[in-house]
């Protein structure tokens, strides 16, 4: 069954019609109550020296409200399946011919792929009379760089800070400043600071309605956080949007069929950057999309950090984990691991962390929650299980069919072959961390 979802404003009173058991959700943009999107971007938008142009505050409002309605919805009890849901989004653009034309279908076909749903963007006239400030500051950047708080986005902004490049680096976090994310982008980047001066950094803060916060998973992230990057970029002058993060973790190739939907999100796979930049195109964006690492393993992109001792010293500053609070809900824990932001250590993300600085530097002064994947059990062993299944399976040289099984990668062929490599070195990394527990 369709969940339909509409995005409204201020004085926005858009009905949609429903078949008799069609849930109908609305939240606003804009404005208070229950049923609004947390936000701060209007008093972060103040610093742009800048107004971007109407498509692209379009496209802003487009990613917020795909990661609202991503939020909202319970997988569990819409997905048919328990997982894929059927979305019918409604939502308000400025430049309604733009999207109705290549630029909606671009991004339809974006959102499916990220989310691995089935969504219909409906677009209607603009709404409301509300208008977002012109910024009084000026701040202004060649590029701006995504700073999530995790180990890549970490290294990438010192290299690029020590290249002594003008770059503007830009986070999302969700609700609570105890937020892992939050956590992570806080002490990171004040050990930045101690050793580079000077560091601009804007961080938006974006949340679903209060009332409607049902679903875990947030495979739309990505989107929302190049749509902050791309107004950020746009209003600030810069011509540059730098992805870092390595290309192992971007394949997103399944570890076993039932790994499909759920083992990982596509955030920064060839195809779905294919389809970003096939969609700024489209949109006239003039912004050039950069991923500085994505022919490399995670172990490959800390041995060619350009300053090791920072590297080390911030280490233990990021996060990688995608379960970084269930540790917090494990009274069996010692409390120094029941705290938010703390390692799971059994996730494909920990893993292929732990595989990495194992390879890059030897030892890892990371705590995790769950250290020995010998000891793991249920639920917890099952990313282990399945990644011992997948090397015995593919063997010590993965085919290119393998590779393909996450999605398609509209490439020429020099550059498929180099994701090849990429992902044969990667899965030989956390071939060898087990291996050193005897798995």
């Amino acid at each position: 069954m369709t969940t339909r979802v509409v995005a409204l404003r201020a004085n926005d009173e858009f009905e949609v019609r429903s078949a008799a058991r069609e849930e109908v959700i609305k939240f606003n943009l804009a404005g208070g109550g229950e049923n609004a999107v947390g936000s701060d971007i209007a008093s972060v938008q103040s610093r742009w020296s800048v107004l971007p142009p109407p498509v692209a505050l379009d496209l802003l409002d487009l990613c917020v409200s795909v990661y609202t309605t991503d939020k909202m919805i319970e997988r569990a009890t819409t997905g048919w399946d328990g997982w894929t849901r059927d979305v019918t989004l409604y939502v308000s653009v400025r430049d309604l011919d733009v999207w109705n034309g290549t630029a909606g279908g671009v991004l339809t076909d974006l959102v499916n792929y990220l989310t691995g749903d089935t969504w219909t963007l409906v677009f209607r006239p603009f709404s409301s009379t509300d208008s977002l400030p012109t910024g009084s500051a000026t701040v202004t950047a060649e590029e701006v760089s995504l700073f999530s708080g995790g180990l890549d986005s970490y290294v990438g902004a010192i290299d690029a800070l020590e290249q002594k490049k003008n770059i503007l680096l830009v986070s999302h976090h969700g609700r609570g400043p105890a937020g892992a994310a939050s956590i992570s982008q806080t002490r990171t980047i004040n050990i930045l600071k101690d050793t580079f001066s000077g560091i601009e950094r804007l961080s938006y803060y974006i949340a679903s309605p209060q009332k409607h916060s049902p679903e875990d998973s947030s495979r739309s992230r990505a989107l929302l956080f190049y749509g902050l990057a791309a107004a950020t970029a746009l209003g600030t002058g810069a011509g540059q949007m730098v992805i870092p993060e390595n290309g192992h973790v971007s394949l997103n190739v399944p570890l076993t069929t039932s790994h499909l939907g759920s083992a990982s999100t596509r955030s920064t796979h060839p195809y779905t950057i294919h389809l970003w930049q096939r969609l700024l195109h489209a949109l006239g964006m003039k912004l050039n999309v950069v991923l500085p690492y994505h022919h490399m393993t995670k172990g490959e992109v800390l041995t060619q950090c350009s300053k090791p001792d920072l590297m080390r010293k911030g280490l233990t500053a990021t996060v990688s984990c995608g379960n970084p609070n269930v540790a917090a809900r494990d009274a069996k824990l010692p409390p120094e691991l029941r705290k938010p932001g703390t390692h799971c250590g059994y996730c494909w993300a920990c893993l292929v962390r732990r595989a990495a600085i194992q390879a890059a530097l030897g030892d890892d002064p990371t705590l995790y929650a769950y250290s020995d994947p010998r000891e793991l059990t249920g639920d917890k062993a099952r990313t282990v299980k399945a990644a011992r299944l997948a090397f015995r399976t593919e063997g010590e040289h993965p085919t290119m069919a393998r590779v393909l099984s996450a999605g398609p990668l509209p490439l020429p062929a020099g550059e498929v072959e180099q994701f090849l490599g990429v992902y044969r070195r990667g899965q030989q990394e956390v071939r060898q961390f087990l291996k050193g527990y005897g798995l």
